[in-house]
C-alpha cells in the first residue's frame, strides 16, 4: 500500500499506475508481468481482516532492484528534505547489528527462535510487520521476513583479505541480506550474503526476484545543503 502511494499508482489491490489504459498498445506488454507480479503479492501481502484485505501490515515482496530504486526516485522528489535510496551493503549490515558488533543475528549470538525471527517455514506466511522485538536501533526485522535489497553489485572477493574487487559483469546480480521466513537460521546472520539478477516489469522480462521472500527497506538521508 506504502509504495502505491508512493508511486501515485492505484491502491491495491489494483496496484497499477494511473490511467494504465491510455499507454500506447507496444507498451501494454509490460502490464501484463505487473498484473503478473501483483498476484503474487495479493497472495501473500494481502492480510484477512474483518472479511477485508488490507495490504498496509506487510512488506511488499516479489520486487526488483530497479523497482525499489523508483519509489526512491519518487520519495526523494516528493520530499525536497531529504533523499531516499538503498542502502549500501556496508550500511545495512551495520543498521542490522543494532550495535551488537560480531554477533551473528540482530539481538546477539543466540541460535533464532520464532520469538524473534521469522525462518525456516514449511507453509507460506509473512507475519505483519513490527510484531517481533526491535535490535537495539530500534529497526524491525532485519533478520528473517524478507531478503532485503542493497545498491551493491554482487562481488564473492568484496570480504577478502585483500579486497580486490572483480569487475561488474555485463549483467550483474545486486546484493540481498537478511534472509527471510523460508530461509533457515545460516541464512539469516546478519553477514550472510545473497545475490539476484532482477528485471523491472517494465521491461516485460521475468527475473530472479519473482519471488514471494524478497523485498527491500529504504534509507533516508538528510538533503546536504549546498555551501556558499
Amino acid at each position: 500500500a506504502d509504495y502505491c502511494q508512493g508511486m501515485g499508482w492505484l491502491p491495491p489491490p489494483d496496484s497499477f499506475p494511473q490511467k494504465y489504459e491510455e499507454v500506447p498498445e507496444p507498451e501494454q506488454r509490460a502490464y501484463f508481468f505487473l498484473h503478473e507480479m501483483n498476484k503474487i503479492r495479493r497472495q501473500y501481502c494481502g492480510l484477512e481482516l474483518e472479511g477485508d484485505r488490507v495490504f498496509d501490515r506487510k512488506p511488499m515482496v516479489a520486487v526488483g532492484w530497479s523497482e525499489a530504486l523508483e519509489l526512491a526516485d519518487a520519495l526523494t522528489d516528493q520530499s525536497g528534505k531529504a533523499t531516499y535510496d538503498l542502502p549500501t551493503e556496508a550500511e545495512w549490515e551495520k543498521a542490522a547489528r543494532g550495535g551488537r558488533i560480531q554477533r551473528r543475528y540482530p539481538w546477539g549470538d543466540a541460535f533464532p527462535t520464532d520469538a524473534v525471527c521469522q525462518f525456516d517455514r514449511d507453509k507460506p506466511g509473512i507475519d505483519p510487520l513490527r510484531q517481533l522485538p526491535a535490535n537495539d536501533f530500534g529497526l524491525y526485522e532485519m533478520s528473517g521476513g524478507v531478503w532485503e535489497w542493497t545498491q551493491d553489485v554482487y562481488d564473492a572477493l568484496a570480504y577478502s583479505s585483500d579486497g580486490a574487487a572483480a569487475p561488474p559483469p555485463p549483467n550483474p546480480q545486486h546484493v540481498l541480506r537478511g534472509g527471510s521466513w523460508l530461509d533457515c537460521a545460516d541464512a539469516v546472520r546478519v553477514s550472510f550474503r545473497m545475490s539476484r539478477e532482477s528485471n523491472s516489469w517494465r521491461d516485460a522480462e521475468w527475473g530472479g526476484h519473482r519471488s514471494p521472500n524478497i523485498g527491500f527497506r529504504l534509507c533516508r538521508r538528510k538533503k546536504e545543503t549546498p555551501s556558499r
